[in-house]
């Protein structure tokens, strides 16, 4: 038997070519889309087939799936329902997808495995994954593992502000249960060898970091805590010591209380997850010393040598990561 059938969305059409050839009970099924530009897709399956209640024909069989170019695969799924917050311009790398099919034709179960390969998406730095995985179709419900790896950090260009950036390794590994439209998650995210540096007026560079996150609840509201650490600061050239500091995400924003016991600072900053990402904080200096101030504004060290007293000081601040520049201060200083 061969037959021609389409998913319609959108006014989007996905055809798709069937092919089948059997015996009495026993049948073999095999679809392939026409289309195989944005990717390769194959599905094969054994049936057999009951003659009383189609429904509970046994199946088994096999999904083998592999990009042959990611954007166009994202632009496709978008016209057929998929988020569109994704830019498909933006994205880069292979997924490749091999599941094993099992149960009846009203009860199909689906185990398998996912592997992607220099994964770019949203200004996210390429990254390698690896998951397996296990979907109930009937329920709609999937549990899985799951490991991303992003060796290198400095391609990051999302939610950073203009003129920062970052170094370093990140790695996220944990497990994900229920719906398929909004998995419980319990992750860990690792940061290794981290660097920051901005440029401007007061140029910060950061080094040696190291982060380490736990992330739970549904994916559309995840929980967090963690702490962000860094062993060795400088602020326009000057050594301004150790920040640690202490990391919690609730309700989409994420909130870090700093401290850099060298030059006597605490800051705490709240930053949202969404676009544009609006921020606000408030920094404290207490009695730091006036010299220090004045080699870390750039004041060379003789000229710097001639100044005396201490220094301190309240600042708050409110903005958003897009417009940086814009952002609003109110500084107090004793």
């Amino acid at each position: 038997v061969r037959g021609t059938t389409g998913v319609v969305a959108s006014g989007t059409t996905l055809v798709i070519d069937v092919r089948g050839s059997g015996q009495a009970d026993r049948w073999h099924v095999e679809m392939v889309p026409r289309d195989t530009s944005a990717l390769d897709l194959n599905v094969a399956a054994d049936i057999r087939l009951d003659a009383r209640r189609w429904q509970a024909s046994a199946i088994r069989g096999r999904v083998v799936m592999r990009t042959n170019d990611l954007p166009l695969a994202i632009r496709q799924a978008q016209a057929f329902g998929a988020p569109a917050g994704l830019d498909p311009a933006a994205a880069a790398g292979s997924i490749d997808i091999d599941a094993a099919l099992d149960g009846t034709l009203a009860t199909v179960r689906s185990a398998g495995r996912i592997t992607g390969r220099s994964v770019t998406l949203a200004g996210l730095p390429p990254a390698d994954m690896d998951a397996s995985f296990v979907v109930d179709v009937s329920s709609i419900t999937s549990t899985g593992t799951f490991r991303v790896l992003a060796r290198d950090l400095s391609s990051m260009t999302r939610t950073l502000p203009s003129g920062w950036v970052v170094g370093g390794s990140l790695t996220a590994a944990g497990n994900w249960s229920g719906p398929l439209s909004v998995p419980i998650v319990d992750t860990t995210v690792i940061g290794r060898d981290l660097t920051g540096a901005s440029s401007g007026l007061a140029a910060i560079t950061a080094m040696n970091g190291a982060l380490d996150v736990t992330l739970k609840g549904p994916i559309t509201d995840l929980t967090g805590d963690g702490r962000l650490s860094f062993e060795s600061m400088r602020v326009s050239g000057q050594d301004a010591g150790s920040l640690e500091s202490i990391l919690t995400m609730r309700a989409g924003v994420v909130r870090m209380a700093s401290r850099a016991p060298k030059v006597k600072t605490a800051l705490d900053v709240s930053i949202g997850l969404e676009r544009p990402n609006a921020f606000e904080g408030h920094a404290t200096i207490t009695d730091y010393q006036f010299q220090q101030l004045g080699e870390a504004m750039g004041l060379s060290a003789a000229d710097a040598s001639a100044l005396r007293g201490t220094i301190s000081s309240s600042i708050s601040f409110e903005g958003d990561l897009r417009n940086a520049t814009a952002t609003a201060i109110d500084m107090e200083i004793a």
